[in-house]
């Protein structure tokens, strides 16, 4: 993908998301496992990340951003969750919603002292009681927020908890997966996660926009690529059917190497309609000057594309209008 065609993702977690007098070194870390690029404002950032599979807002959902030690830190419901809105509906135009939060489960709060500092680095306190109980994690709270005032935002989870821990209950608040930090395979799973779950424009800009209903469109073609095998596309005349179709086939593992074939049947009279599809010897008719596989044949191995839907072959498939088949 090209940089500026990379998801955006957010990532809210009290240990990466923190400001420091110099480099976050475990942001720096996390980013080299994940391959994603460090976006925050704060240029704390110092890992290079040569092909990044997407770029990354760091957040650290308490306040102070940045503690030293003496310093309270309080997790921070509103003004995490003012953030997660202000990337969702009041973006900058053009700009595409976030397309995936990368939250965190277990936020230590409390005073900062020396001996938290050097345990757990700079400006993280020693953590309160509440923290470690996994039935008030912090992070789930703000899962619930989450999918309370955006549903359609995909949220994994990212914890070094044990995951039967609190697996269960993060995916009953509405959690679509669950990373593991150090996970050797993390890099691979979260771009999984972002074919499947993320809210990501098309990278090629053959279909333009980054309207959420749009991207959510984009991410059901995603999925249907993925084992469909005849698909349905409704949509009013130039609404951009073929264009979809067209996005299915290139995301289609099995199918993106073959051909794409088009056929618009709404042009096509009834006897038309069957040699187009299923093809003809020479002479069958008079205007059949040479052989002709048929659309069917062409698009083996790839996608053939149904215009208009299936207005020759009977009441039952002219019901099922603008079809997709995949050979």
């Amino acid at each position: 993908m090209k940089a500026g065609a990379l998801p955006r993702i957010l990532v809210i977690d009290d240990v990466y998301g923190r400001q420091v007098s110099g480099a976050n070194t475990d942001r720096s870390a996390i980013c080299l496992q994940l391959m994603i690029e460090d976006m925050t404002s704060d240029q704390t950032a110092d890992a290079v990340i040569h092909q990044p599979i997407a770029q990354a807002v760091f957040c650290r959902g308490q306040r102070p951003a940045r503690a030293v030690v003496g310093d309270l830190v309080e997790n921070d419901l509103q003004g995490t969750l003012e953030l997660i809105d202000s990337g969702w509906h009041g973006r900058q135009p053009g700009t595409a919603p976030w397309a995936l939060v990368l939250l965190d489960l277990r936020f230590k709060s409390g005073r900062v002292t020396p001996e938290s500092e050097a345990r757990f680095g700079e400006g993280v306190p020693g953590g309160r009681e509440e923290d470690v109980d996994s039935s008030t994690f912090f992070g789930l709270r703000l899962l619930e927020e989450i999918q309370r005032r955006h549903p359609q935002l995909p949220v994994v989870v990212l914890s070094d908890a044990p995951r039967e821990t609190v697996s269960q209950r993060s995916t009953v608040l509405g959690a679509v997966a669950f990373l593991s930090k150090g996970q050797a395979s993390a890099a691979e799973k979260l771009g999984e996660y972002l074919r499947h779950h993320a809210l990501v424009p098309d990278p090629t800009g053959k279909i333009a926009g980054n309207s959420i209903s749009l991207l959510i469109a984009l991410r059901s073609a995603r999925r249907a690529a993925l084992g469909v095998e005849s698909l349905l596309i409704r949509g009013e005349r130039g609404t951009g059917k073929e264009s979809l179709a067209r996005y299915i086939h290139c995301n289609d593992p099995r199918r993106a190497s073959g051909p794409f074939i088009s056929v618009d049947s709404g042009t096509l009279t009834a006897d038309l309609y069957a040699s187009e599809l299923f093809g003809h010897v020479r002479g069958a008719f008079t205007s059949a000057i040479a052989d002709s596989k048929g659309a069917i044949v062409e698009a083996q191995h790839g996608i053939l594309f149904l215009d208009e839907g299936l207005r020759h072959v009977g009441r039952r498939e002219n019901q099922a209008r603008r079809t997709l088949h995949g050979r």
